[in-house]
């Protein structure tokens, strides 16, 4: 549950206990009408028979392997690796079948009105990343520096490592005091 909720939403989970049993209901009434927690009834065990489309018409013979999705040729499976996994493709195709668009919101006014405050708000209810022009504008003017930054340590870095591989070049180019000793014996 923590990593579909953490791809789709705000990465915040609920716990609910299992009751142990269900209390009786009215058969004629809904669970609104009885004023019943609507949780409850989504922790109902249901039986059901899967589809042939899940499980394929014939089971396979000696020797032979299943079908790759199951009863139906044309069936691709998606999420092999579950839910959790593929939790990216499924927003997208959800997202996609839905005809949902990502939604940018500029906000723009005098200063000091609170446009700061409530497009931080804005993005935080809907979890969304906030972008503000003055970080913006300020990893434009000091890109180059993390750049050259980055250059500085990766170049060191190389420096280093050379010079760890010619002090083991070194020392194994030496030759050894047993086998010196062994020599003049």
């Amino acid at each position: 549950m923590q990593a579909v909720s953490s791809g789709v939403g705000t990465g915040l989970i609920e716990f609910t206990d299992i009751p142990v049993a269900f209390a009786k209901v009215h058969p004629n009434k809904t669970p609104l009408q009885l004023g019943l927690d609507s949780r409850r009834f989504l922790l109902l065990n249901i039986k059901a028979k899967p589809s042939s489309l899940f499980v394929g018409d014939a089971e396979p013979g000696e020797g032979e392997e299943p079908a790759e999705g199951g009863g139906d040729p044309d069936f691709t499976w998606h999420s092999k690796t579950g839910l959790a996994g593929n939790i990216q493709l499924v927003k997208e195709e959800f997202c996609e079948y839905r005809g949902l668009k990502p939604v940018k919101v500029a906000m723009q006014g005098k200063p000091c009105i609170g446009k700061t405050h409530f497009s931080r708000k804005l993005a935080e209810h809907y979890n969304v990343p906030h972008i503000h022009t003055d970080s913006v504008l300020y990893d434009v003017d000091h890109w180059l520096d993390a750049k050259y930054s980055d250059f500085t340590i990766r170049k060191q870095e190389k420096e280093r490592r050379k010079g760890l591989i010619q002090k083991i070049e070194a020392k194994l180019s030496e030759p050894d005091p047993a086998e010196i000793k062994r020599k003049q014996e």
